[in-house]
């Protein structure tokens, strides 16, 4: 992510985040430009399974890999986070509204 991103989020309070500077360089022109590789820290299983339309393998459990075609959450299952990774979809990241 930017280093403005990261900075934001930051100052709005998110406090999960593992970052980890790194500088983008354009070979051509030489102009260096400051990101974070980062990780969100945590995951949170807060799907509405009966809400929520969705595929997994095999019918197992969604966790990780699940298709999601709409999404409900269980707001009472979500923590104080303003930002986390969704545990049935890992590549989800929720972000919550005040960001």
């Amino acid at each position: 992510m930017s280093q403005a991103l990261a900075d934001l989020l930051i100052s709005a309070g998110v406090d999960n985040l593992e970052l980890f500077p790194a500088i983008l360089k354009n070979n051509q022109t030489g102009q260096a430009y400051p990101y974070q590789i980062y990780n969100v820290i945590g995951l949170v299983a807060t799907m509405d399974l009966q809400g929520s339309d969705y595929e997994t393998y095999k019918n197992a459990e969604p966790m990780g890999d699940t298709t999601i075609h709409e999404l409900a959450l269980d707001e009472s299952r979500i923590p104080n986070l303003l930002l986390f990774r969704l545990a049935e979809n890992l590549s989800t990241i929720m972000v919550h509204e005040s960001i």
